[in-house]
């Protein structure tokens, strides 16, 4: 009780620095996608277009996203397409990108206009598609996996407007060149990052977050880590973790300072909060184990909060049931 109360109080906070603008519905969905191939759902349209109606209010990106059929030489095709469309003039400085799909040749390419150049770099747009657009491809989820790189080209313009560059050395293996890239569209799951060793829940919870952030680090996308309890385990079975999304994750948490750990009356479920100065932290839900460890409830995370366009977490009864809410 103590502790949904504690959340319950955030909400008015939280929904307080939710990134709203009227102007995003100034520009239709055909302005900003082009699905001739018919590849997304009217749903999934209109939620590509309201993110990037945001970026494009935010950062002045005009960011177009384009379906294709059988275009045999898509980097041809995307220069053409880049001035036929007119990329860039729905910013008021030009700037531009320009995402093209092609389904049937199981292509994708990302063109950049030359004043976005600096901060989406050919190193970064080829770890775009392959650490962030192929894995959602690959199992047939092309219109999220183009919602989440738009997430992915927010944050990379927050760095740029920081000064921080793009740091290839970080990124782990071989991404090969050119801005085209192979998209594996329906060829399953790919399990290369869901390899690694197990994390052992610790008897203290914050200890036990360490160590699951340590294992993004290592790029370890396992969904059946102990430090997970086990609800989670099976929550987590029916997700997508990219590399590109973990790493980010790590960046974001390495910076979040802890502001308390609350625990519930029977001492048997916790959560821990960061800094309310920090609302991209997430806050984070731990159950105690009979073997006195305690273990991280993902389910609880994922269920019971929800993320603005911004990245703002908020609390968000309606997807969690009473029942597994009120444990906290």
């Amino acid at each position: 009780m103590r502790i949904i109360f504690l959340l319950s109080l955030l909400v008015g906070t939280i929904i307080a620095g939710i990134y709203i603008h009227p102007e995003w519905v100034d520009f239709s969905t055909d302005e900003l996608i082009d699905d001739a191939a018919g590849l997304f759902t009217e749903e999934e349209i209109q939620y590509i277009h309201d993110y990037h109606a945001m970026l494009l209010d935010r950062f002045d990106f005009d960011y177009r996203v384009v379906t294709v059929k059988g275009e045999n030489d898509l980097n041809d095709y995307a220069a053409k397409a880049f001035k036929d469309l007119n990329i860039g003039s729905l910013s008021n400085t030009n700037r531009g990108l320009l995402l093209l799909v092609d389904a049937q040749n199981d292509q994708v390419r990302l063109e950049v206009s030359a004043n976005l150049e600096s901060v989406y770099t050919d190193s970064f747009v080829a770890y775009l598609e392959h650490r962030q657009m192929v894995p959602f491809f690959r199992v047939n989820r092309v219109a999220d996996g183009i919602f989440a790189t738009g997430e992915i080209i927010r944050i990379r313009a927050l760095d740029a407007e920081k000064g921080e560059e793009f740091d290839l050395a970080k990124v782990m293996g071989s991404l090969g060149g050119g801005a085209k890239t192979k998209a594996n569209i329906g060829t399953g799951k790919d399990t290369t990052f869901m390899q690694g060793d197990d994390v052992p829940a610790s008897t203290d919870p914050i200890e036990t977050l360490h160590r699951y952030i340590d294992a993004l680090a290592k790029r370890n996308g396992r969904d059946d880590l102990d430090a997970f309890t086990p609800a989670s385990r099976e929550y987590m079975a029916g997700l997508l973790s990219t590399p590109a999304q973990m790493d980010n994750s790590v960046k974001r948490l390495q910076g979040c300072e802890i502001e308390h750990l609350t625990y519930n009356e029977e001492g048997t479920r916790a959560v821990l909060f960061h800094s309310l100065a920090q609302r991209h932290c997430d806050p984070f839900f731990f159950e105690k184990g009979d073997d006195g460890k305690w273990r991280l409830d993902l389910k609880a995370l994922g269920l019971g909060t929800n993320h603005t366009y911004g990245n703002i977490w908020y609390v968000h009864f309606g997807h969690y049931h009473e029942s597994e809410i009120w444990k906290y």
